[in-house]
């Protein structure tokens, strides 16, 4: 997991964008391929949290359209 997130200190903005009601955050992939990563970024302070952590094979996860 560390592995994982450790770049976002540096570059913030490394994860994709998401659309629709997740459109103010952005997503990696973790230490496995379903698992998403979903964290918002704050440019004003700074700061990267990470909001949730998702299995992408589901039909809910943040990517999907719906």
């Amino acid at each position: 997991m560390r592995r994982s997130i450790e770049p976002l200190a540096r570059f913030p903005l490394l994860g994709a964008s998401l659309e629709g009601r997740w459109r103010d955050y952005r997503f990696l992939l973790g230490p496995w391929r379903w698992m998403l990563i979903v964290y918002a970024y704050d440019d004003e302070a700074d700061l990267v949290a990470i909001t949730t952590i998702q299995d992408g094979r589901t039909s809910t996860a943040a990517t999907s359209s719906n």
